[in-house]
C-alpha cells in the first residue's frame, strides 16, 4: 500500500501526502458531489411537476363528460377525433420520456454515490495508511524531542534552582537592607517632622506674639492720634477763640479810632470852612465877587466826604498840560542804536527796540533777556 502510486497523483512529503494537493483534491471531489446532488435534486423537482401536471390532466379527463360529436360537422368530428389522438400520443411520449429521465437520474445517482463511496473508501484507506506512518513517525520524533526536553528541561530546572537561590539570598539581602534604610528614613523622616512642627510653632507662636503686639501698638497709636485730635481740637477751638476776641478788640479799636479821626476831621473841617467863609467874606468885600463860589477842589472833596457824587479825577490827567500828551505824527524819526528811519512806527524794524518821540526820555530796563522801554516825562512846575 505504502509503494503504490495514488490515485489522484498525490506527492509523498515527509510525513505522507502533500496536505494542500489532498486538501484541493477533496475540495474538488466535494464540489463534484455537490453538484451532482443538485442535479438530482433538479431533475427530481422536474420529474415531480411533471407527475403533478400529469395527475391533473387525468382528472381532469376523468373528470370531464364524454365530447357528443353528433352535434358536430363530419370534418369538426375528423378534426377532434385527431386532436385525441394527438393527445394520447403527446402524453405516451410524456410518459415515456419521463421514465427514461427517471432511470437516467436513478442511474446517474447510483453511479456518483458509487464513485463517492469508492473514493471515500480509498482516500480512508490511504489516510488510514498516512495517519498510522506519521503516527508512527511523529512518535519516534515526540520520543527524542521528548528525552531532549527532559535533558534540556533538569539542565533549566538545575539551573533555574540554583540562580532562585541566588535570587532569594539577594532578596533576603536586599529586603534586609531595605528594612535598614526604611528605618533609617523612617527615623529621619520623624525627626524632620519633629524639627518643622517645633519650627512651625514657634513660628506660629512668634506669629501670633508679632500680630499681639502690632495690635496693642495700633490701639496705643489710635488712642494717641485720638488725643492728639482732640487736644489740637481744643487747642484750634482756643486759638480761634482768642483771634475772634483779638479780632474784635481790634475792631472796636479801629471803629474808636476812626470815630475820633472822623469827629477830629470834622472839627477841622468846621474850622476850615468858617475860616474859608471868613476869607470869602473878606475877598467879596474886596473884589465885589458873587458869594458861594468856591474852588473845584474843595467843592469834590466836599461831595466825596457827603457821598452824594462820584470821586473826582487825578490831578495829573485833568490837570495834564497840552505839550505833555502824546503825540501821534507820521513824520520818520531816527533809531537811537541802529540810527535806522522807521517812519510812523513805535518799535524799529531791524533791532525791535522803542524808537525816541519827540517830548520823551526813553529809558530801557533789562528784564531777563527782554528790553522794556519806560517813557519819563518832564513833569512841568505847578503847585502839585
Amino acid at each position: 500500500m505504502s509503494d503504490a502510486v495514488p490515485q489522484h497523483g498525490f506527492t509523498q512529503a515527509r510525513r505522507g501526502y502533500a496536505p494542500d494537493q489532498v486538501e484541493r483534491a477533496l475540495a474538488a471531489l466535494t464540489a463534484q458531489r455537490d453538484e451532482a446532488w443538485e442535479r438530482l435534486s433538479v431533475l427530481g423537482a422536474g420529474i415531480r411537476q411533471m407527475e403533478a401536471r400529469l395527475a391533473d390532466i387525468r382528472r381532469a379527463a376523468e373528470e370531464a363528460p364524454e365530447p357528443d360529436y353528433e352535434v358536430l360537422s363530419e370534418q369538426a368530428a375528423g378534426l377532434a377525433a385527431m386532436a385525441q389522438n394527438e393527445a394520447r400520443a403527446v402524453r405516451e411520449k410524456a410518459e415515456r420520456f419521463s421514465e427514461d429521465l427517471r432511470d437516467e437520474v436513478y442511474e446517474a445517482g447510483q453511479a456518483l454515490d458509487r464513485a463517492a463511496k469508492e473514493y471515500s473508501t480509498t482516500t480512508r484507506t490511504e489516510a488510514d495508511a498516512a495517519a498510522r506512518r506519521t503516527d508512527e513517525r511523529t512518535r519516534a520524533e515526540a520520543e527524542g524531542i521528548r528525552a531532549e526536553a527532559d535533558r534540556e528541561s533538569r539542565a533549566v530546572r538545575d539551573a533555574a534552582t540554583a540562580y532562585a537561590a541566588k535570587v532569594r539570598v539577594a532578596a533576603a539581602e536586599a529586603g534586609e537592607q531595605a528594612e535598614a534604610e526604611l528605618a533609617t528614613r523612617r527615623r529621619r523622616a520623624d525627626e524632620d517632622f519633629a524639627a518643622a512642627q517645633a519650627a512651625a510653632d514657634a513660628e506660629d507662636a512668634e506669629v501670633s506674639a508679632t500680630a499681639e503686639r502690632r495690635v496693642k501698638e495700633a490701639e496705643q497709636h489710635r488712642e494717641t492720634v485720638l488725643n492728639r485730635i482732640k487736644q489740637l481740637e481744643t487747642d484750634a477751638q482756643a486759638k480761634a477763640d482768642q483771634l475772634v476776641e483779638q479780632a474784635r478788640r481790634e475792631a472796636e479799636k479801629i471803629n474808636a479810632a476812626s470815630e475820633r479821626e472822623q469827629a477830629e476831621f470834622d472839627i477841622r473841617l468846621e474850622t476850615v470852612q468858617q475860616h474859608l467863609d471868613h476869607i470869602k467874606a473878606t475877598l467879596a468885600s474886596l473884589t465885589g465877587a458873587a458869594v458861594g463860589q468856591i474852588e473845584p477842589g474843595l467843592a469834590a472833596a466836599a461831595a466825596a466826604r457827603r457821598g452824594d457824587a462820584a470821586p473826582a479825577p487825578a490831578p495829573w490827567t485833568r490837570l495834564r498840560p497840552r505839550w505833555m500828551r502824546a503825540r501821534r505824527t507820521r513824520s520818520s524819526t531816527r533809531c537811537r542804536w541802529t540810527r535806522r528811519r522807521t517812519p510812523g512806527r513805535s518799535r524799529c524794524r531791524r533791532c525791535g527796540r522803542l524808537r525816541l518821540r519827540p517830548g520823551l526820555r526813553v529809558a530801557l530796563r533789562c528784564r531777563g533777556r527782554r528790553w522794556s522801554a519806560v517813557a519819563r516825562r518832564r513833569r512841568p512846575p505847578g503847585p502839585w
